[in-house]
């Protein structure tokens, strides 16, 4: 019998391994980071073709964001996998910073039009394009060939179809603020699988108790070995048993909808819930040592219900990120009005109107100074046939 080329029993066990002694973060950011490296390396490499699905077609490529309070370690666990995919060679990653036109130049430049993103800090990503990178991002998850961005990059026609693995990180109050109800609702939020923490998983500042060396010397090669062979090795249609398709079918049916458990702001993650299943199904499968040919991509609906479990943690803190989101789509133009006054000092409420013209009709933006008014934050003074505004509490 032939020496098994792949070193890890299982990669994802070993991958948390090699990171949770050494780090405070919660075991999802960790594992997800995991799932994340290997969709990174099979790119377009393996998929549940359209012989099961009919009009489309599953790739494991996924679209994740680490979402929570400042100091959780989001940025800190999603950097794992650069160390990572660096060593394995063939892959291309996204500048921190990059206007759309030049992500589709390095997409354009990159081997098979593959490339991962880590985005720790999701707002330096998007700084320079804004909401135009979520229209992007949308398309390439798409798969859409032929992209329209910018003035000097109409209609490019790629010579494959995109595959983008992306990773972010943000806080829940950036979102609100920072992100369109509808990028959220129907674009790039719907394809995106937002893992949620709020605290971390142990206060520790130093390891000298983890031999962290050993961690490097043990893990550390055996996890880049594995990766590499599945980035060059793993190639071709996954097939899926008779039981396998039998009981996803009847479970799709039963919660297309979000089932007993819907949750109306999640409408358009249900919509792209069974395909996140099949992804994280495929890596589960490859993730296990034993897979080293094309023959053995095979799933049974034991490999659906292990995926259906992780992503449904996942969807379990889901509503907690956007329960505060779409309540009032104007909190950052309050703000920001709120602002203005305070460093003004006092300033005439006709030039509070004048400066914020461009953010609401007239009759709203009388309105949202009304209701800093009325919640006793800025105080109306009158000096003749003038109108004044003031901070009179200070937040």
């Amino acid at each position: 019998m032939a020496e098994n080329p792949r070193c890890c029993e299982n990669w994802l066990a070993d991958f948390l391994r090699w990171t949770l002694p050494r780090s405070e973060a919660k075991e999802s950011f960790i594992f997800w980071t995991g799932l994340f490296t290997l969709a990174s390396v099979l790119r377009r490499h393996v998929r549940i073709s359209k012989d099961y699905l009919g009009s489309w077609e599953v790739y494991p490529y996924m679209y994740l964001l680490f979402v929570g309070p400042s100091g959780s370690r989001k940025t800190t666990t999603a950097n794992y996998n650069i160390e990572l995919l660096n060593e394995v060679g063939g892959l291309t990653s996204a500048p921190d910073q990059v206007t759309v036109p030049k992500l589709v130049s390095s997409l354009i430049e990159a081997e098979e039009c593959a490339m991962y993103i880590n985005a720790g800090e999701l707002s330096e990503f998007i700084a320079k394009s804004g909401v135009d990178m979520f229209s992007f991002l949308t398309k390439a998850f798409d798969g859409v060939k032929k992209i329209s961005v910018g003035t000097h990059m109409r209609g490019v026609e790629l010579g494959e179809r995109p595959c983008i693995n992306f990773l972010g990180a943000t806080t829940p109050e950036w979102i609100s603020d920072n992100i369109p109800q509808s990028v959220l609702d129907g674009g790039w939020g719907s394809r995106t699988l937002f893992i949620y923490e709020e605290e971390v998983r142990q206060r520790k500042l130093f390891y000298t108790d983890v031999d962290v060396k050993k961690l490097y010397d043990e893990i550390y090669p055996n996890l880049i070995n594995d990766l590499r062979f599945i980035s060059t090795n793993l190639f071709g249609d996954f097939k899926l048993t008779k039981s396998g398709e039998k009981n996803f079918e009847e479970w799709y049916i039963e919660n297309a909808d979000g089932g007993k458990k819907r949750n109306v702001k999640l409408k358009g993650y249900y919509e792209r819930k069974p395909a996140y299943v099949m992804k994280v199904a495929m890596l589960l499968k490859i993730a296990d040592g034993n897979i080293v040919s094309s023959d053995q991509l095979v799933l049974d609906w034991p490999d659906f219900e292990e995926a259906i479990g992780v992503i449904e943690n996942v969807e379990e803190h889901m509503p907690k990120v956007f329960g505060q989101i779409g309540k009032n789509p104007y909190k950052a133009d309050l703000r920001s009005i709120y602002e203005f006054i305070k460093d003004s000092g006092k300033v005439e409420t006709q030039e509070v109107r004048r400066v914020f013209m461009s953010a609401a009709e007239p009759e709203t933006l009388n309105k949202l100074i009304n209701g800093l008014v009325a919640a006793g934050l800025v105080k109306i003074t009158v000096d003749g046939f003038k109108e004044y505004l003031e901070v009179n509490k200070i937040i």
